[in-house]
């Protein structure tokens, strides 16, 4: 650490973290130079690279826009000492370095392909990846002295080699004599993998005692029983195991390895779990203050386990990452602009890995106040129109809080942080003022006995029948609830047939059905309105911490909200009226 690092590490208290971020990007010094003796230390350092991230959040997404091998490279030049998103960047680096040299064996594989268009793929190669940075630079820049050669490389069967034996006696002997053995040795392989018999490994060793897969060959006789039932088991679910047990127990007692897996799951898929980091901790939080006026208030209501935290995730990562609206309310407390920002980046864009959020933990209460934009329209004469604005704050019912509303129910003692949380809550619900959207949640073919701390086991579907108790004793729906939902999670797990029907059936002939009904009953009672049916998935759930998000039924939940909720014009004039009405 030179002497300007030193100054600044060791005066870092008189720094803003603002500052602190600008020293890093300056390059005068390291995260890794601020010590984290104690605790103090740590919380400031964690609190550093929250901002540090956020600072490099949007550069880091231009890169990704851009899809450019230049522009992650220049990230890399400017950023890399602050090792935010580094990893992402060479990983990046990697797989297009492997498709442009794709691209070049592509082009060798080619007939009747003309000496010109090789030249211009490998010299593309060579300009994207330089010497001591591409990984095949060494081989592309002989490819022109010797062309028939990486040819017979490049389309790599044991015919190409014995043709090229033939028209070129003598070159390149030894190599052809190592790649045909390699050849047949990978056949004989695939052959034995596929097979998956004792028998089966025996006879590839004893063809290739000298092969490359022979001590793979040799565990798998030794171990096959426990290596194959846990393979069939993800083969037949591939949320049978977590990526935890995967990553540890799995590959250390069973031997599985990264071919294995493939077996079961794509590319990206298996190096979502090789590289997999669990989340951290959603922050606590209890709303100690009145909810913003003009906000809508979302409810979602479900018991630990149900998917409901996924659920807020995917409608916050749809609306940040593929509506690109939401924006914060001003007044929130820091804890909770942490909690969307932590959901902003588990559900980051459809169609790419994402992480499933921690389970939220007892007395926690956080109400998420925010805006978003409509959709705009496609309408070509609504392309100069500014989208209206939607107010709403989502507020995720812990489990816990769930759980302590039931004990309250049976006359169970409570724990301070159940009746703090509790009496929150009641203080929201009982507000008139804003209008009121509640979505109950419960799990698709799950009606599974609960362990409640303090009470004992009970089914899920009793839980939710006591918060029909709970609505009617409190006087919970009044003229501010505007609209009751029933989302049934986890909806990935019907595989074919009609999805809403299937929901429709299970819930009517499931314990759930009799407590939606309690909950419905109260709600005609009081003229809310009935209770609606929603099916949910956030997308292709595996490994148990992992998904492909799906948007799609996220987007349904905010159709649910913008139709129940006020929508507020963005124009100076439409501001104004908006004023007087409100």
């Amino acid at each position: 650490m030179d002497e300007i690092a030193q100054r600044i590490v060791s005066n870092r208290t008189s720094y803003s973290i603002a500052q602190v971020v600008k020293f890093i990007l300056d390059k005068k010094v390291k995260v890794e130079d601020f010590p984290a003796n104690d605790e103090k230390d740590k919380r400031w350092l964690a609190a550093l690279k929250t901002e540090l991230t956020k600072r490099l959040k949007d550069k880091w997404k231009e890169v990704e826009a851009s899809n450019s091998v230049l522009e992650c490279r220049k990230y890399l030049d400017e950023y890399e000492h602050t090792g935010v998103n580094v990893e992402e960047a060479r990983n990046f680096l990697i797989t297009k370095d492997e498709e442009q040299w794709e691209k070049v064996m592509d082009t060798l594989k080619a007939k009747n392909i003309s000496h010109e268009n090789i030249a211009a793929s490998v010299d593309k190669y060579k300009e994207l990846f330089p010497e001591n940075v591409g990984i095949h630079y060494d081989e592309c820049k002989n490819i022109m002295d010797d062309i028939p050669w990486f040819q017979t490389k490049a389309n790599n069967t044991r015919k190409d080699y014995e043709n090229y034996r033939k028209q070129h006696p003598g070159e390149h002997e030894e190599e052809i004599i190592k790649a045909i053995e390699q050849i047949d040795d990978d056949v004989d392989w695939n052959t034995a993998v596929t097979n998956g018999s004792v028998d089966a490994y025996q006879k590839y060793l004893n063809k290739h005692p000298n092969g490359r897969h022979v001590a793979e060959a040799q565990y798998r006789i030794n171990n096959r029983d426990a290596k194959d039932i846990l393979l069939d088991e993800l083969q037949e679910d591939p949320n049978s195991h977590s990526v935890e047990e995967i990553n540890k127990t799995i590959y250390d007692t069973a031997g599985l390895n990264h071919s294995d897996l493939l077996r079961v799951f794509n590319i990206a898929q298996v190096a979502a779990i090789e590289n997999y980091v669990a989340p951290n901790q959603l922050p606590t939080s209890t709303p100690s203050r009145e909810l913003p006026r003009g906000y809508t208030e979302v409810y979602f209501w479900g018991l630990r386990g149900t998917g409901k935290t996924c659920a807020i995730g995917a409608t916050i990562g749809y609306l940040s990452n593929i509506r690109r609206s939401l924006t914060p309310h001003r007044d929130n407390p820091p804890e909770v602009d942490q909690y969307i920002e932590q959901l902003q980046m588990l559900f980051n864009m459809g169609g790419q890995i994402c992480m499933l959020p921690p389970r939220t933990v007892t007395g926690n209460l956080p109400a998420m106040s925010f805006s978003f934009n409509e959709k705009r329209s496609n309408d070509p004469k609504d392309k100069n129109k500014m989208p209206k604005e939607h107010r709403v704050t989502l507020i995720d019912v812990a489990g816990e809080v769930f759980a302590g509303i039931f004990k309250q129910s049976r006359g169970t003692a409570t724990s301070r942080e159940e009746d703090i949380a509790i009496a929150a809550l009641k203080k929201c619900l009982k507000d008139e003022y804003n209008n009121k959207i509640h979505f109950f949640i419960v799990e698709y073919n799950d009606d599974s006995i609960l362990e409640i701390p303090g009470y004992g086991r009970v089914h899920k579907s009793q839980v939710m029948k006591s918060l029909a108790e709970f609505f009617n004793k409190e006087e919970i729906f009044n003229d501010s609830a505007v609209s009751l939902n029933l989302l049934v999670t986890k909806c990935d797990r019907i595989r074919e047939g009609d999805r809403m029907e299937q929901v429709k059936q299970y819930v009517e002939n499931s314990g759930w059905g009799v407590a939606a009904e309690g909950i419905n009953n109260i709600s005609v009672n009081a003229r809310t309105g009935c209770m609606y049916g929603m099916g949910f998935s956030i997308g292709e759930v595996f490994a148990q911490d992992l998904c492909i998000f799906c948007p799609d039924d996220a987007e349904a939940i905010v159709t649910e909200i913008e139709e129940r909720t006020y929508a507020y014009s963005n124009t100076w004039m439409g501001k104004l009226i908006d004023w007087f009405r409100h």
